[in-house]
């Protein structure tokens, strides 16, 4: 039989277990299961330590007992004793299904398995939407403003919002419409509708997020909202573009954009669907500039910079385009070839030359 348990562990106390038991046959050769685990999935918090304990009971030969988490290797830091499984100060890294499998090489193996959920928020980031109802680009006095924040959470269903105005809490009314978004179709988003805006209703909206069972700090977004809040702008310097670069170097890409809030820079291949080089088909910019290290030839093209809807406004993108072009050396293909001929007969023979700016050839 195996019987497996798991719990997490804090400094101060140790939860009590939720127990499901499920009996097998102990007459069978095959290991058999009898599993008292404690309620899944398992949801600690970051630091915490996380034991779980498998104990074989059944099978002849005696079974072997090995751990695998979603497959693949264990985290580093892991402890294997006997049959307990230690992670010790748990990170969101370490999240993952664990199982605990026994075999004897008699039948099918028998396999126990838990999900370790580790509590996050991340990646807080907002945007402002000037009427929604209209297709405005400025925030208007007797117009109505919403504001979104959206949080990366786990586990999600622990997510909870609050707001406040100028460091007051703000409470939903008539005019200041608190929602948050159906979880199935935009996870993680709430927001704040200020109708028939007013003077008054200028100042900072701070959007905090935290997660019900705590463990992990609360995650604050800070939004201004004022007369001088404009919708963002972007051009490219004269000069950085076309930019000439030669294959080896690094290079940086720049577009200057302005607006209040400042927002976000996305960079793209405008020529073709292709990844950057960073892997993803976006890289984010803070500052408009995208860093090249160790241009190669395949980099050449043109590049779409394009501003992001988030930690600013909500309105269409303005973009533009940087063209990068990459010299490199010249090279003969192919590089040798033989070939035989009889003597005093002519030769003919075909090179091809590649380079950029194009190869001047010569004959001898």
């Amino acid at each position: 039989m195996l019987t497996t348990h798991a719990l997490p562990l804090s400094a101060m106390s140790v939860a009590s277990p939720t127990r499901v038991c499920y009996s097998g046959s102990p007459t069978k050769p095959p290991p058999q299961l009898l599993s008292c685990l404690w309620k899944t999935p398992i949801v600690a918090n970051p630091g915490q330590t996380v034991i779980l304990v498998c104990i074989i009971s059944g099978g002849e030969p005696t079974p072997t007992l090995t751990w695998v988490r979603n497959t693949e290797e264990l985290p580093k830091k892991s402890i294997l004793k006997s049959d307990t499984l230690t992670i010790p100060a748990i990170s969101t890294e370490d999240a993952g299904v664990y199982s605990c499998v026994a075999s004897n090489n008699v039948g099918n193996p028998a396999k126990k398995s838990t999900n370790i959920v580790v509590r996050a928020l991340k990646k807080g980031r907002f945007w402002i939407t000037p009427d929604p109802y209209h297709n405005d680009d400025n925030i208007q006095i007797g117009r109505e403003v919403k504001i979104s924040c959206q949080v990366e959470a786990t586990p999600p269903e622990e997510l909870m919002f609050s707001w406040l105005k100028n460091g007051r809490p703000l409470r939903s009314s008539e005019r200041m419409v608190i929602t948050q978004t159906d979880p199935d179709v935009a996870p993680g988003i709430t927001n704040l509708d200020i109708i028939d805006l007013k003077f008054t209703d200028f100042g900072t909206y701070t959007c905090v997020a935290s997660l019900k069972n705590g463990g992990i700090p609360e995650i604050s977004i800070d939004v201004n909202i004022s007369s001088t809040t404009v919708p963002p702008n972007l051009t490219v310097p004269r000069e950085k573009s076309p930019l000439v670069t030669q294959e080896g170097d690094t290079v940086e890409l720049q577009c200057l954009v302005s607006g209040k809030p400042k927002p976000i820079i996305l960079w793209s291949h405008a020529d073709k669907e292709a990844p950057m080089p960073d892997g993803n088909m976006q890289t984010e910019s803070y500052d408009g500039v995208l860093r090249i290290v160790n241009v190669s030839r395949e980099m050449a093209g043109t590049y779409r910079c394009q501003t992001s809807q988030y930690n600013g406004f909500n309105v269409k993108p303005r973009e533009a385009i940087v063209e990068l072009i990459v010299l490199y050396p010249p090279a003969v293909e192919p590089v040798y070839t033989e070939i035989r001929q009889g003597l005093g007969r002519p030769i003919l023979t075909e090179l091809q030359g590649l380079t950029c700016p194009p190869l001047k050839s010569t004959g001898l």
